[in-house]
């Protein structure tokens, strides 16, 4: 599903108009974006699941190429964690 029609569902689902249901799409995308990267970096969503900021460890990576290694930085990344909910509508 693309954002466009994230919006036009959340327009049909909230009653809303178009414009206010794109202002309030990109209202929850900026507070996610937010609270993941200024915030706790905790977003829980019950039913759905938890995105957590967690860091990755630095490691040594080959290079596809000559295979020689190379050394793989630490970085912040982003973890999806489905509820239990979600995995039990997954799999009926």
């Amino acid at each position: 599903m693309t954002k466009k029609e994230l919006e036009n569902k959340l327009a049909i689902l909230s009653r809303q108009s178009q414009e206010m249901s794109a202002y309030n799409l990109n209202a929850v995308i900026a507070l996610f974006i937010s609270v993941l990267t200024n915030g706790d970096g905790v977003i829980k969503l019950p039913g759905l699941g938890t995105l957590t900021r967690v860091m990755s460890k630095a490691r040594v990576g080959r290079d596809p190429r000559t295979g020689e290694p190379i050394n793989i930085i630490s970085k912040k990344k982003v973890v999806f964690r489905p509820s239990k909910v979600l995995k039990a509508n997954l799999n009926d």
